[in-house]
């Protein structure tokens, strides 16, 4: 149904031709003194490297394309100036980052959907930070990102996918964030009903022998 795409922090969804990714965070960049528009520059590298890869032809962002709540507008119309010819598609469902997005963004090909969440053929997806709409609850499987999980491996941190059999939750696309510890990571309410069984991911598709419960 999915497939991970090595090493690039994304998730490849043939049945809608869609690349999935999340937590962008356009603007953070300048709290760790690293250039804004050269880190732009290499995610949409990778972007496009998956693009060309896999023969998708949409784009789904899961939220928080921006850092600051209301800042760096030019760098997020920078960002999509790189990528919208690119895809019949690109659709950006809210994150708890992204107020306002939907009065700076200036292409018409970028639909943008509310926090709640929204469906495709039967697949749900949200950002994670907001209660999702009853049809993504529904849904077979459900993408979300928010958590941006990584786990410890010796004395690295490494990002990394958390799978169960409904839940899909993705790492960070951004590669100097996203190093939040997934023994801490805080589930929506609706996810709490029973104790969810997560297979760990890293990024080059190893699969860790110790299942995650949440």
């Amino acid at each position: 149904m999915f497939k991970i795409i090595l090493n690039k922090s994304a998730i490849f969804i043939p049945k809608i031709l869609s690349i999935v990714i999340t937590d962008i965070h356009i603007g953070i960049e300048k709290e760790y003194g690293i250039n804004i528009v050269a880190n732009i520059n290499k995610m949409v590298e990778n972007i496009l490297e998956i693009k060309n890869s896999t023969k998708a032809e949409n784009l789904i962002i899961l939220g928080d394309v921006k850092h600051e709540i209301l800042k760096k507008e030019k760098y997020i119309n920078y960002f999509f100036d790189k990528i919208e010819n690119s895809f019949d598609k690109i659709i950006v469902c809210k994150g708890n980052h992204d107020a306002l997005i939907e009065k700076h963004i200036k292409f018409k090909n970028i639909k943008i959907k509310g926090a709640r969440g929204f469906v495709i053929k039967n697949i749900g997806f949200f950002h994670g930070h907001a209660n999702p709409s009853i049809s993504v609850k529904k849904c077979r499987k459900i993408f979300l990102g928010h958590f941006q999980p990584a786990i410890k491996i010796g004395e690295k941190i490494e990002k990394c996918f958390l799978i169960s059999r409904k839940f899909v939750i993705l790492p960070s696309f951004n590669p100097i964030t996203g190093y939040f510890n997934v023994r801490e990571v805080n589930l929506p309410s609706f996810m709490k009903k029973t104790k969810l069984k997560f297979k760990i991911y890293l990024l080059n598709g190893t699969l860790l022998e110790e299942d995650l419960y949440l």
